[in-house]
């Protein structure tokens, strides 16, 4: 026997009569198993236990919220979650939401807001009329009498 042929027959002893090494198959690549990434609520439920921790109380009975961007766009939730905590002034808004343009939803807006006309009259414009809104008077300290300590 010459040393390649004790090379083989040491192999093959060590490993199995597998004369090219320990993989199963020669000239195949082990697969590892590919990890798909899980849909699990641990992130919701570390949300959600931060929310709590900051005090946050349900506010019912809201049917929609709009968002306002800069560039015209508006985020609108409808029948949204709302969440407050006034006294860090947070609010937290949680539902499905679609962007949209304000010239979709302004028709909706103004149904919203009633009877324009009658709400300038409480307001004093005059009900239509160009006068425009009332001026502001400045009123003096002339009115108000002196406080006058007395001993």
């Amino acid at each position: 026997m010459n040393k390649e042929e004790a090379r083989k027959a040491m192999i093959a002893k060590r490993f199995g009569g597998n004369v090219a090494g320990a993989g199963s198959s020669a000239g195949c690549t082990r697969r590892k198993k590919v990890a798909h990434a899980k849909v699990s609520s641990t992130d919701d439920k570390k949300i959600t236990g931060n929310l709590k921790k900051m005090g946050l109380q349900n506010i019912p009975d809201i049917d929609e919220v709009n968002l306002f961007k800069d560039n015209g766009e508006v985020i609108h939730f409808v029948k949204p979650k709302v969440q407050a905590a006034l006294p860090s002034k947070t609010f937290v808004i949680s539902g499905n939401s679609e962007d949209t343009t304000i010239d979709a939803l302004m028709p909706q807006i103004l149904t919203q807001m009633g009877d324009l006309s009658a709400l300038a009259k409480t307001m004093g414009a005059g009900g239509g009329d160009d006068e425009g809104p009332p001026e502001l008077v400045e009123d003096d300290d002339e009115d108000m009498p002196e406080l006058v300590e007395e001993n």
